[in-house]
């Protein structure tokens, strides 16, 4: 998937006129929460709703037997719908090979050493880079939190929960969409600096206020995330001319962020409580408001 993201976001930039490049990637981007959708009804109907009821309690009361052919059971949920899915994106990875697809700029005589010189020292790229990192931590933190808080919150279950997730993905969708139509009559970083501080004044809902609006509140988070990384994306890469392959990578890379701040969000969970973890997501949308004013 990373390779994919380094090879076709700047190929979609690349294809047409500079001043419609972000608005271009966003478009091909709004696809992207379509398979994000199908995910989340695979995993509701294939996974979640087989997955036993028992709690970690009960599970430790229960015998090595009783347990084994549970686990046994679940795993065999998981594992079922994650083949199927490989075989899909096998068969699409056929049909991409034997495809006819245009071809766009050289790809020879790439100077790596001079291309990465000459990216470092460019800072609106570079703090691009760390604006990539926190968004990801931030997208990858709220959906992963998102059951939790909401089982939490409304003392739902896993299943019931998965719900608001699924709403979360469609807004998603739908807000992207939108977003790539403003783009006619804002600018990106506009755009980007609107949302991100929407972002943040939602967040401030979810973390100090309580029930079912805080709910909604983390539901909305994701429309105003719709449009965050292809823009992103494309402003850092401006510009950049013949090393925009190289700096591709580099911006593929920030998604380690949702690694590194997922981790520290869980920490802050186990050690405080759920609602106040999503300050790390809330830190992480100021970054990218901060960038956005650059």
């Amino acid at each position: 998937l990373s390779i994919l993201e380094t090879s076709a976001n700047p190929y979609i930039l690349t294809m047409g006129s500079k001043q419609t490049a972000v608005r271009r990637l966003n478009l091909a981007q709004s696809f992207n929460p379509l398979g994000s959708i199908i995910g989340v009804v695979i995993g509701k109907i294939f996974i979640l709703s087989k997955l036993h009821s028992a709690t970690i309690k009960e599970r430790s009361l229960m015998s090595s037997d009783v347990l084994k052919n549970i686990q046994a059971e679940e795993l065999s949920a998981v594992m079922t719908p994650y083949v199927v899915i490989a075989l899909i994106i096998l068969f699409i990875s056929i049909l991409i090979i034997f495809s006819n697809m245009p071809k766009v700029g050289d790809d020879d005589n790439i100077n790596l050493k001079e291309s990465l010189k000459r990216i470092f020292k460019n800072k609106s790229y570079v703090r691009g880079v760390v604006a990539q990192f926190f968004y990801v931590g931030a997208q990858i933190g709220i959906w992963s939190f998102t059951i939790r808080y909401v089982s939490s919150t409304l003392n739902l279950n896993e299943d019931q929960s998965s719900n608001y997730l699924l709403a979360s993905i469609i807004c998603f969708s739908v807000f992207r969409f939108l977003c790539t139509s403003l783009m006619s009559y804002f600018s990106p970083k506009k755009l980007l600096s609107y949302a991100s501080m929407l972002a943040i004044i939602l967040l401030f809902i979810v973390i100090f206020f309580d029930g079912i609006v805080t709910c909604y509140a983390l539901v909305l988070v994701s429309a105003c995330m719709s449009l965050m990384f292809p823009t992103i994306y494309g402003l850092a890469l401006k510009d950049m001319g013949e090393d925009t392959k190289i700096a591709a990578s580099g911006l593929v890379m920030a998604i380690i962020g949702g690694a590194i701040l997922t981790a520290l969000q869980g920490y802050i969970s186990d050690q405080f409580n759920i609602s106040s973890a999503f300050i790390v997501p809330l830190v992480s949308f100021l970054v990218i408001y901060r960038y956005s004013k650059n």
